[in-house]
């Protein structure tokens, strides 16, 4: 793992690999006490952190499988974990997940046991629920707790404004832009939340995926919202081609080379296509993004 010190409250955690949906950065902070941010750096990792670091508190920003699996070791040591209110079921229950994730879309069998055998999900028992009104007084006073929902139902990020600098979570920050793959995801709050970052005083971005970013966040938020409206137009286009819904899924919303990738991974990646695809053909039907942001109509998308 590669530890960053932003600052001398602030410590940036990257995993060796990110690869099967495994892992993701994090985000330790040192203030009145010990809080870690989105431990989920992998098995061995976060344990090693969690004998090094000993923090007070653990904070999950979603409840998505990269982001939380791990965490649950920070609970047998006795840590307070802290999880979003909106998705407390999901941490706490692999049936509630596989409910309201992969089980609907034919798929229930194959995620529980991915979860549950390859990515080691275990249920979390003792937790405290946390919301944009939470203030971790205790912890990390000057941490302002914002609600960025889209991406998940109750998707957090958090800002320290005194070094004005942003831990972004899952935004979709990074060049593959973001995503939206369960059924519970919601690209209109997606690009609220967006729009709500846009024009902040940022000047560090510490992203889930995309790494560190300091250059280019006055224009960082519109350009994430111009990944959406060019999957929705690219959508469009293909509908108005005469292409079927079959065709638009195998070319990629989101995942252009599902052919290179081997199972189960590879029905996961159809089965998430399949899903985006849904969400903008719902929204094409409703008069598009700019009917529910006419602002965005003053973005010009750039040519495939």
């Amino acid at each position: 793992m590669k530890q960053t010190r932003i600052t001398e409250k602030l410590m940036y955690v990257e995993p060796d690999s990110m690869a099967r949906f495994s892992s993701c950065a994090g985000l330790m902070v040192h203030s009145k006490k010990t809080i870690f941010i989105d431990m989920n750096l992998g098995e061995s990792d976060a344990r090693i952190l969690l004998s090094q670091i000993s923090p007070d508190a653990a904070v999950i920003t979603h409840f998505h499988l990269d982001h939380s699996v791990w965490t649950h070791w920070a609970e047998t040591d006795g840590v307070p974990v802290y999880v979003p209110a909106k998705e407390a079921a999901f941490l706490s229950s692999l049936d509630h997940v596989v409910a309201h994730t992969a089980g609907p879309l034919g798929y229930g069998e194959q995620w529980r046991a991915f979860a549950e055998n390859t990515l080691g999900f275990r249920a979390l028992s003792h937790f405290f629920s946390y919301d944009e009104d939470t203030v971790f007084l205790e912890f990390v006073p000057e941490m302002v707790v914002m609600a960025t929902p889209g991406h998940s139902p109750g998707h957090t990020s958090f800002y320290f404004p005194d070094d004005r600098i942003l831990f972004s979570g899952d935004l979709g920050l990074d060049r593959f832009g973001p995503w939206y793959g369960w059924q519970n995801c919601d690209i209109r709050d997606l690009v609220a939340s967006l729009l709500r970052l846009d024009g902040m005083k940022i000047d560090l971005v510490l992203s889930s995926h995309g790494g560190m970013i300091q250059k280019g966040i006055p224009d960082l938020f519109t350009a994430k919202i111009k990944d959406v409206l060019r999957r929705e137009h690219r959508i469009q286009q293909q509908l108005s081609a005469g292409k079927s819904e079959a065709e638009i899924i195998e070319n990629g919303v989101f995942y252009p080379h599902k052919k290179k990738v081997p199972p189960p991974l590879k029905s996961f990646l159809t089965m998430w296509d399949a899903v985006m695809f849904q969400h903008h053909k719902d929204l094409l039907a409703d008069g598009g993004l700019a009917a529910f942001f006419p602002e965005l109509s003053e973005i010009a998308v750039p040519r495939q």
